[in-house]
C-alpha cells in the first residue's frame, strides 16, 4: 500500500511539473514556433554569453545581476562594451527571417543636423513579439506598463526604466524565467544595434 501511494505520489509531482512547465511556455507558444522558440533560445544564449563575457557555468540570472549596478549607474554604456555588434549580426543570420521579423523592424532615422536617412532598428508596435508582450503582461504587472510604455513611444525606453525596475524591485522579475530572459535580452540587444548600426537607407 505505501508503494502504490509512493508511486502516485511521484506520478502528480511529475504531472504537477510538467503542467507548470507547459503553463510558463503557454504565451510562448501561442505567438511563436517551435523552431521560433528555438531562435529565441539562441538570442539569450547570444546575449547571456556576451554579458558573461564567456566566462563558463554562469547562468542568466548571475550575470545580469554582476552588470545591473553598471547598467543603473551607467545607462546602457556596459551593453555597448561587451556586446559585439558584429557578432550579434551574425546572430542575425543565424536566427529565421520569421523570427526576426516578428521581434524587429527597420525605419528610416536621421543624426541631426545630418539630412542622410539612416535604417534603424525597433521592436515593432503590431505583430507578434508585442502581442506575446500583451499577453505574458497579463499576469506581470511591470512587463504590461513595459508594454504599454513600448506602444506609447513606437519603442523600447531609452532611459533605463528597466535597469532601474529591476534593481528596485527585484522581486518584480523572475530572472530564471526564459520569458524574461528573452525581454531582456531583445530590449539590450535592440539598444545595442540603435547606437552601434551605420547603414544608409538605400
Amino acid at each position: 500500500m505505501k508503494k502504490i501511494t509512493k508511486i502516485l505520489l511521484i506520478g502528480f509531482l511529475i504531472l504537477n511539473y510538467s503542467c507548470k512547465n507547459d503553463d510558463s511556455n503557454k504565451e510562448l507558444k501561442n505567438h511563436f514556433t517551435e523552431n521560433e522558440i528555438e531562435d529565441l533560445k539562441l538570442v539569450t544564449a547570444f546575449f547571456k554569453e556576451q554579458i558573461c563575457q564567456n566566462k563558463t557555468k554562469s547562468d542568466f540570472k548571475k550575470c545580469f545581476e554582476e552588470i545591473l549596478p553598471e547598467l543603473v549607474n551607467n545607462g546602457w554604456q556596459p551593453i555597448l562594451e561587451r556586446v559585439d555588434f558584429d557578432l550579434q549580426k551574425k546572430l542575425y543570420d543565424k536566427i529565421s527571417k520569421s523570427t526576426f521579423d516578428k521581434i524587429w523592424g527597420f525605419s528610416k532615422s536621421r543624426k541631426y543636423p545630418e539630412k542622410t536617412e539612416y535604417k534603424s532598428i525597433e521592436v515593432g508596435t503590431s505583430g507578434e513579439y508585442i502581442d506575446y508582450l500583451k499577453e505574458f503582461g497579463i499576469k506581470n504587472e511591470f512587463i504590461k506598463e513595459y508594454t504599454n510604455g513600448i506602444l506609447s513611444r513606437g519603442g523600447i525606453d531609452g532611459m533605463g526604466s528597466l535597469q532601474n525596475h529591476i534593481y528596485q524591485n527585484p522581486k518584480d522579475l523572475d530572472l530564471t524565467d526564459f520569458n524574461i530572459q528573452i525581454i531582456i535580452s531583445i530590449h539590450y540587444l535592440t539598444q545595442n544595434d540603435n547606437e552601434k548600426r551605420n547603414e544608409k537607407w538605400n
